[in-house]
């Protein structure tokens, strides 16, 4: 059985090194943390990793359509508080690249671009986080951020959701997209963040004879790209 080590009771407690989660096979010591505890955790992993960063802080009032479009690239990137990134121990996916009117967002598997309202002072920065009053930007550049959409897939195809049809494989883990002249395989929880976000009408665009392009997801101001699942 697997289990998250961040949701124990006994995390990084002298417990942690006898226990069968841990990186030796001993006893079982898990227990279910409260969830307050659990949610403090994540909180403080996500400061240490952004900490990490070595981020510029800026004093500014929020600015609403800024703070809205972060939100939701960051609910469509991160995995989960304590893994922002999939598979990859790097910060810059923390980063959010702002353009003039563009704010762009990638955990390596999904990149997204909303068309927002960016302010000029910000035009141009990478944000790592925007919260009250404060915001922390990156000094550094990320390889990532000239990436578009169109760069990282040639789309020959477009349908709308509502036609395709969807099925569960790998034990759940994936979900089947099945085209009229295509068949892609996509991570559940990546596709099932790209339905949280963008409803239930929506345009899909994907490449029919090339199963290693990414997939496009489209609705008013916002694009997904997903990468899919190959055997």
């Amino acid at each position: 059985m697997a289990v998250d080590c961040i949701t124990c009771k006994n995390y990084r407690s002298s417990l942690c090194n006898n226990c069968e989660f841990g990186d030796r096979v001993l006893e079982n010591y898990y227990e279910l943390a409260l969830s307050n505890e659990i949610e403090k955790r994540f909180l403080e992993n996500l400061r240490e990793q952004e900490k990490s960063l070595g981020c510029e802080i800026i004093s500014r009032e929020p600015d609403e359509k800024l703070a809205k479009a972060l939100k939701t690239a960051k609910e469509l990137v991160t995995i989960s508080p304590e893994q922002p990134y999939p598979c990859v121990s790097r910060a810059e996916y923390l980063v959010f690249c702002a353009g003039e009117d563009l704010l762009k967002a990638t955990n390596g598997y999904l990149f997204c671009e909303i068309h927002c309202s960016i302010p000029s002072e910000l035009s141009g920065k990478n944000i790592v986080y925007l919260e009250n009053k404060m915001i922390g930007l990156y000094p550094g550049s990320v390889f990532w951020e000239k990436h578009m959409v169109d760069s990282l897939c040639e789309v020959n195809r477009k349908i709308n959701f509502s036609a395709v049809k969807t099925e569960d494989i790998w034990y759940g883990q994936a979900k089947c997209l099945i085209m009229p002249d295509a068949t892609l395989r996509l991570n559940k929880r990546f596709l099932e963040k790209v339905l949280n976000v963008l409803g239930k009408d929506f345009e899909v665009a994907y490449n029919d004879a090339d199963r290693h392009q990414a997939v496009v997801f489209a609705k008013d101001n916002i694009r997904i790209a997903v990468m899919p699942m190959v055997e």
